[in-house]
C-alpha cells in the first residue's frame, strides 16, 4: 500500500492501479512529436498576439518584421517565439547611443538633401542616435501566457483522452 507523508493510500480504495496503468498507457501513446505540436499550437496564441502588437506600433513599413515573426520548435518540450529579423531586437529592446557611422552619415545628408527634412539633418549632424525600444513580443507573453498554458493543456488533455479510449 502506497504512503505518503505517513499517510497511506489504498490501492484498491483509490483506484490506484486503474490510474498508473492509464498513464502508462498514455506516456506509451503519446510522441514527443505530440507534446511539441501542442506547444507549438498553443504558443500561436503569443505570435498572433505580437504580431498585433507589432502592427499597433508602426511596425509594418515594409512588412518584413511581421512575416518574420513565428514559433519554432527547440525540442520535444520546447517551442520560442521567434523573430527572425535582425532589427526585431532594436525594436523589441531600443539602441541608446550608437555611434554614427560615416556611410550612416553619407545617407543621412542624401536623405535630406531628397526631402529636405530636418531630421535627416540633424541626424547628419550628430554623433550618436538612440532608437527608443517599442516591445512588441514581451507584451505579447505577458498578456497571452495563461490563455497559450490553457489552449496546451486543453490539447494534451485531447490527446490523452485519445490515447486512453
Amino acid at each position: 500500500m502506497p504512503s505518503y507523508k505517513g499517510v497511506s493510500f489504498g490501492e484498491k480504495a483509490m483506484g490506484i492501479g486503474q490510474f498508473d496503468k492509464a498513464v502508462k498507457a498514455i506516456v506509451k501513446t503519446m510522441s514527443g512529436d505530440q507534446v511539441a505540436d501542442a506547444l507549438a499550437e498553443a504558443a500561436k496564441l503569443i505570435m498572433i498576439q505580437a504580431i498585433q502588437n507589432a502592427h499597433a506600433k508602426g511596425l509594418y513599413k515594409r512588412g518584413n518584421l511581421i512575416k518574420s515573426i513565428g514559433v519554432k520548435k527547440v525540442n520535444q518540450f520546447r517551442v520560442d517565439i521567434v523573430v527572425e529579423v535582425v532589427y526585431g531586437a532594436v525594436h523589441e529592446y531600443g539602441l541608446e547611443k550608437q555611434r554614427i557611422t560615416p556611410r550612416q552619415r553619407r545617407f543621412f545628408w542624401a536623405m535630406y538633401a531628397s526631402t529636405g527634412d530636418e531630421m535627416w539633418k540633424a541626424l547628419a549632424l550628430s554623433a550618436t542616435y538612440t532608437i527608443p525600444a517599442r516591445p512588441y513580443v514581451r507584451p505579447a507573453i505577458e498578456s497571452k501566457k495563461e490563455a497559450a498554458a490553457e489552449r496546451f493543456a486543453d490539447l494534451i488533455s485531447k490527446s490523452m483522452q485519445e490515447a486512453v479510449s
